[in-house]
């Protein structure tokens, strides 16, 4: 299943229990689920991970569950509860933004035509 680039989107966040010698095998496996494009190391910090996905098709509470039951959890310090808020918030957004039916520019929408 191809991803679409319009709903691929990416965050940052800092984890607790990230054992780097088995980092490469977990971060291999949340690569194969479907949706997610890219899950790594950003920097030399052994604490954040980068994932990028297609939000249309997965979403971060699935990642995190995932993450949680290798014992990977998202840091508690107060910038991290933001940024996995805002996080939340975007899926959110773009889950429903990926769920949109478009009408044509040139009709009126179906609620608002006169049925004849």
């Amino acid at each position: 299943m191809q991803t679409n680039s319009a709903f691929i989107i990416k965050h940052r966040l800092a984890f607790n229990g990230l054992q780097l010698e088995y980092l490469a095998q977990k971060l291999a496996e949340l690569e194969a689920l479907v949706g997610v494009v890219q899950v790594t190391l950003p920097n030399k910090r052994t604490d954040q991970l980068l994932m990028k996905y297609d939000a249309s098709k997965t979403q971060l509470p699935q990642l995190l569950s995932k993450m949680e039951a290798w014992g990977m959890t998202p840091k508690a310090s107060w910038w991290n509860n933001i940024k996995l808020s805002w996080a939340l918030q975007i899926d959110q957004n773009v889950l429903d933004n990926s769920r949109h039916v478009h009408h044509c520019c040139s009709k009126a929408p179906e609620q608002g035509r006169i049925k004849r």
